[in-house]
């Protein structure tokens, strides 16, 4: 992933247990020492702790905001599942919330012998990101090279927010009820139900990150 960045990008190394742990003390270049030097640190760490997936996001969301505007994008690598603190209905909401406000999309490489696809989707479906998921077999360097590949797509991808949609009343609920980031790499669902015909063209007014 680091290696498929462009130079003036800029990346910060956070490590996720109990806590999160700022491996790296600033943003720098996904090529800078700080950064080498910052992996071969996290190397050290046993991952055998529980993950607290919420604390994870808003610890993020806090160090992307100190940043200029931009495409911001939150990636994460492990096994999504948060057993330090389960991301119920109004926790996942008000998380959700807090990247749609940072403009922050999150995208996720899901490796480990258990996996939560269901909330990594769902936080990428939701924030304008992407997964990729392990292998079941094969070399793990060209999985996860290939992963990073996937990634740096993710990262690149243009991210579309909707600030005002203009659905047709036929549809009556429409879920999700917070209409998601659009990309061009992926679909965007929305779920409704009519008898009627659905116009042709739908209106939406967008914010582009430049």
């Amino acid at each position: 992933l680091l290696a498929g960045l462009k130079a003036d990008d800029q990346v910060e190394l956070l490590g996720v247990d109990l806590k999160v742990n700022q491996v790296t003390s600033k943003f720098t270049g996904p090529q800078s020492e700080e950064i080498q030097a910052a992996i071969s640190e996290l190397r050290k760490q046993v991952p055998l702790g529980s993950t607290d997936m919420a604390a994870a996001l808003k610890a993020a969301v806090a160090e992307l905001s100190k940043t200029d505007k931009g495409q911001r994008t939150i990636v994460y690598i492990g096994d999504g599942i948060s057993t330090a603190n389960l991301l119920d209905k109004e926790t996942m909401a008000a998380t959700l919330a807090e990247l749609r406000d940072a403009r922050a999309s999150v995208s996720s490489f899901a490796v480990g012998p258990r996996l939560d696809v269901n909330l990594l989707a769902g936080l990428a479906n939701q924030s304008g990101g992407n997964i990729t998921i392990q292998q079941a077999e094969g070399d793990n360097l060209r999985n996860a090279q290939l992963a990073g590949k996937d990634l740096v797509s993710a990262v690149r991808g243009r991210v579309l927010w909707p600030t005002a949609v203009n659905l047709p009343g036929t549809l009556g609920q429409v879920y999700p009820a917070v209409t998601p980031p659009l990309r061009a790499d992926r679909d965007t669902i929305l779920i409704g139900s009519t008898k009627e015909a659905l116009p042709k063209l739908l209106n939406l007014e967008i914010d582009a990150a430049s």
